[in-house]
This record gives C-alpha cells, structure tokens and sequence, in this order.
C-alpha cells in the first residue's frame, strides 16, 4: 500500500476517490442509487476536516474497498470503441468499412463465384484430407 500523504498527492486521492464512488452509485438502480450517493456526499462531509494522516489512509482504504464492490454492483459501461469489431473491404483504390457498404438493398458480400452446381475444388480436397485425417477412410465407409 501506498502513503499517500508522503507522496504529496493525498487530496488528489480523495477527490478522484469521491468522483468514482459518486460516479460508480449514479449507475445504480433509481433508489439504491440515491440512497448511495447520499451516504457518500455524508460520509466525506463528516470526514472533511480530519486531519490525523493515519485516520485518513484508512478512510481512503475503506473508500476504495467500497468503491471495487461498487464497481461489482455496477453495470459494465461499453467504452467508445471497445469490444466492437469492424471489417473492411478496399474497393475502388480506397478501404470502406464493410458494414456501410450496399449492393442493391443488401449488405455487401464478397462473392468467391462458387455456387452449389460450382464446387471450389480446394474445398473438396480440404474436406477429403479431414476425412482422412478423422480416419473415415477405407474400405468400411466406402462400401
């Protein structure tokens, strides 16, 4: 554990911890949520002018336990960007995202020009080497 009134940045600390806390309780359900953000505006408020640099790291250390259940109780915000996977297709000399791209009313696709009577060859031996590999061949699967 850190003493963060050695390293100066002790108010710091607590106002970042006071943001979070109130921050983390404001995504609650409606009436945990503000009966949350009350008991902390109250407990910082009852705390303010505590100035024994003991006292205060354990005020901090208890604020943080709350603050990791908090973040337990709270539902995962999905940040700009993150966890969303996007594909592109370079058409015309320039890349475009797949998603936006339309081709006759349709979400574009690539065509590969194999079609059901149109078997890719390089998927028939594909899909014999597997049966071979999965010991499906002989004479037993081909009778």
């Amino acid at each position: 554990m850190t003493n963060t009134i050695i390293n100066g940045n002790q108010p710091f600390v607590v106002i970042r911890l006071y943001r979070s806390l109130l921050r983390l309780a404001s995504m609650l359900p409606s009436p945990k949520s503000t009966e949350s953000i009350t008991k902390i505006k109250s407990s910082f408020h009852e705390n303010k002018k505590e100035t024994d640099p003991i006292k205060i790291e354990q005020l901090i250390t208890e604020g943080k336990k709350r603050e990791g259940f908090l973040r337990m109780m709270t539902p995962r915000i999905k940040e700009h960007g993150a966890d969303v996977h996007r594909s592109y297709v370079f058409i015309d000399g320039k890349v475009v995202e797949k998603t936006k791209l339309t081709q006759k009313g349709t979400l574009y696709r690539v065509d590969t020009g194999w079609r059901a009577g149109n078997v890719d060859p390089d998927q028939i031996d594909r899909h014999k080497a597997l049966l071979e590999r999965q010991h499906f061949g002989g004479s037993f699967w081909r009778d």
